[in-house]
């Protein structure tokens, strides 16, 4: 998305596409450039420490999400752009990227987790369940996190008994009994996790986790040798070029080598 100021002239907006021609900027493709833009603030949010993400002098975070209406809004986009969310991508350790696992389902689980607004994305997920069931592990997660458990545990119940295949389900289900202390339970559930989805790294870290909690230490070092490799890739990070020279309205009094990195400040 590309919006040009001309003085005197005006303003023009427009996007450019994977072949750099021009085309007309839609409601559609502005909806877009708002999910993306929420998305990606939450998925550069860190403490500023500069361990995760580097920092950047002068640059200033503001929550792209400050009232109720905003949030509706926000979810609003992601509820009609959802099923589009394959075509992001997604983490490097997801072979292939599904309706459960990608860019946008990660940021959508990021900013729920985030903010504690629970109860707004159980409404989300069940209205997309309604549309696909494959959406429930999504559901699942959050009514967890929620402390709704037995809610998300008949959830889990009956989308396995439907979807047996489903391997996010499956792992979301080993991963509870993890959390209880179930092994037991848990193993099996990560043996058809990996029998569902033998390509994906996922399943084969969930069943070496759970062999690593039952001391199984032959099983767990069979498991990953015997798991597939996924190409990594850099995190996603705002890059600025290094300044020559930095000018900031900032009292040197209030300078502190623990919070700020040196800098050349006027």
């Amino acid at each position: 998305m590309r919006v040009e100021v001309k003085i005197p002239g005006g303003v023009e907006s427009y996007c450019i596409d994977e072949r750099g021609d021009k085309r007309v900027a839609s409601d559609a493709l502005w909806m877009e450039t708002f999910l993306c833009g929420v998305l990606r603030a939450y998925a550069y949010a860190d403490d500023g420490g500069g361990e995760s993400i580097k920092k950047i002098i002068g640059v200033r975070r503001f929550d792209p999400i400050t009232s109720t209406e905003m949030e509706h809004k926000f979810l609003d986009a992601a509820e009609r752009l959802f099923f589009k969310g394959p075509q992001l991508g997604s983490e490097p350790e997801v072979q292939v990227p599904n309706i459960a696992s990608n860019h946008l389902t990660t940021g959508l689980i990021s900013y729920i987790h985030t903010t504690g607004r629970y109860t707004s994305g159980i409404n989300l997920f069940e209205k997309l369940c309604t549309r696909d069931l494959e959406v429930s592990s999504l559901l699942a997660k959050v009514m967890i996190s929620a402390d709704e458990e037995v809610q998300a545990v008949k959830l889990m119940h009956d989308g396995i008994a439907k979807l047996p295949m489903d391997y996010s389900l499956l792992d979301c289900q080993a991963t509870f009994c993890q959390s209880k202390g179930r092994l037991d339970w848990a193993l099996e559930c990560a043996k058809r996790g990996v029998t569902a989805a033998p390509s994906e790294f996922g399943t084969w870290a969930r069943l070496a986790e759970v062999y690593v909690g039952l001391e199984q230490w032959d099983l767990a070092l069979l498991t990953l040798n015997s798991c597939p490799m996924f190409t990594y890739n850099d995190k996603d990070f705002p890059r600025m070029p290094e300044p020559a020279h930095v000018l900031l309205p900032v009292l040197r009094e209030s300078i502190l080598d623990e919070i700020d990195e040196p800098t050349n400040y006027d």
